[in-house]
């Protein structure tokens, strides 16, 4: 029927089962291919594969398999029977150093070409046999993607990532995922079945240092382009606890991983602008603000259930001086008149962070909850002496301290020294008097040129130029 099967072969094992006479038979016509560990494989099996390619037919694929990516011969191999992943993998030489082993991708097309998914593989598993399931059979054109741990993979897999979004439809949203922020490589992702945040992060080669880990979203779009915001404790989400915390993903969600030291204003007021834009009347915007004593203030998504705490936690976390005692939470409401109400809310602050419900209460639209300083508090009020006295340098102060009381701390005068001779000087004054100066200067320069401006036009009067010319060296001694 002049058709064509390939069969490979581990030779050392071919040639002790030569001893016992169970090797495989040869028939007439059959072609023997032995390849050298140090040359690239491609030119041995190219006439086999082009033959293989003039087989194919409508629904009847060419029984060729690829490899590419961090593999010593990347390339197109026949396809055996039972092979898979794990035998392309050895058909190609193995994997190269610095390969990511727990994920690759395999690329399958349906049989009328049509349909494109991308499968997540974990080469470890694949190659250890774990499982038939973590090693699956090849199909016709399937083709393994391997990726390196240190070249960007979102180069290598954005072509197919393309074809992912060429296959959308109306109700039917290429199955792509996003992830950005603070990861090795952030980008975009297929989304494969039953995939999480965890399985995300680890597409993405994992979490950069000084992530967030107690606060990062999710933005889902629905098929009608609402917005909704959720968020994630990624130290429960990886930590493979609960599958309640590892949420599972949908098409077109985008996962946002802060920096606890970056700033991240711009990614939220992107969310919260897609937010304020959904506004409708009965359906205030799902926004919240903090101010005052936190790491980064402003507008934040305002989550299914978001309490006091979680809000604190969204904008970083307290600052050192915020006063725990007491918050403000300020109101907005609409009545039943139509009337626009405010009503102010307190708090006990250190109550709320330790999640007493009484007092971490759950957050409306438009809240604004504001984080007031320690009464006063003061990072570094200091106040330099120098000169004849006994204990120079610098000294910090209280409220209400006065020079007599710090002079005394510095040991007092010393017997050189003459108090009526003490030069005091503050910041405030020194930079009025600049300011002073500055203006003198201005105003002296546009007198000049009044004055030179008027002798010129007195050409006859000598002893009034002379006079003009006196007072202009004056003025220019002064500046």
């Amino acid at each position: 029927d002049n058709s064509i099967e390939v069969f490979s072969f581990a030779l050392n094992e071919e040639l002790e089962l030569a001893k016992s006479k169970a090797d495989l038979r040869l028939q007439a016509g059959d072609q023997v291919t032995i390849f050298k560990l140090t040359q690239d494989r491609a030119s041995y099996i190219a006439d086999i594969v082009n033959k293989l390619k003039e087989r194919a037919r409508y629904n009847q694929p060419e029984p060729l398999v690829s490899i590419l990516g961090n593999v010593k011969f990347p390339g197109t191999y026949p396809l055996e029977s039972t092979m898979r992943v794990s035998d392309l993998v050895e058909a190609s030489l193995d994997v190269l150093p610095a390969t990511d082993m727990e994920y690759a991708l395999l690329r399958r097309e349906s049989k009328n070409r049509d349909l494109i998914t991308l499968i997540p593989i974990s080469l470890s598993k694949a190659m250890s046999n774990e499982s038939l399931k973590a090693n699956p059979l090849l199909q016709p054109r399937d083709k393994l993607i391997v990726l390196s741990l240190q070249d960007n993979r979102n180069e290598l897999i954005s072509k197919y990532i393309s074809e992912l979004r060429l296959q959308a439809r109306h109700g039917l949203p290429a199955p792509i995922v996003e992830i950005l922020g603070n990861v090795k490589h952030p980008g975009t992702y297929p989304l494969s079945e039953n995939m999480s945040v965890s399985d995300l992060v680890g597409a993405a080669l994992n979490l950069l240092p000084s992530t967030d880990m107690d606060y990062a979203l999710i933005q889902r779009v629905s098929e009608d382009d609402i917005t909704t915001i959720m968020p994630v404790v990624l130290n429960n989400a990886l930590s493979g606890l609960t599958q309640k915390d590892d949420i599972q993903l949908q098409a077109r969600d985008r996962l946002i991983i802060f920096n606890k030291k970056d700033e991240r204003r711009d990614v939220i007021e992107g969310l919260v602008n897609d937010l304020n834009k959904q506004a409708k009347l009965g359906q205030p915007a799902l926004v919240t603000n903090i101010n005052g004593l936190v790491s980064y203030q402003g507008a934040y998504p305002l989550t299914n259930g978001m309490r006091v705490s979680d809000l604190v936690i969204a904008a970083g976390g307290l600052k050192e001086a915020a006063y725990s005692m007491m918050a403000e939470i300020t109101r907005y409401s609409i009545g039943t008149n139509n009337q626009f109400n405010t009503k102010h809310l307190t708090i006990n602050l250190g109550q709320a962070m330790a999640q007493d419900m009484s007092q971490n209460v759950l957050l409306e639209p438009h809240d604004i909850v504001t984080i007031k300083q320690i009464p006063d508090w003061s990072e570094e009020n200091t106040i330099t002496i120098t000169g004849e006295v006994r204990f120079p340098g610098r000294y910090p102060i209280t409220k209400g301290e006065t020079l007599a009381q710090v002079l005394n701390r510095a040991g007092g005068v010393t017997k050189l020294g003459d108090p009526e001779a003490a030069v005091f000087s503050r910041q405030s004054l020194r930079d009025r008097e600049s300011a002073n100066k500055k203006r003198l200067i201005s105003e002296m320069e546009m007198d000049m040129a009044l004055l030179q401006k008027d002798d010129a036009s007195r050409l006859n009067s000598s002893d009034q130029s002379e006079k003009t010319m006196l007072a202009l060296a004056s003025m220019q001694q002064v500046i």
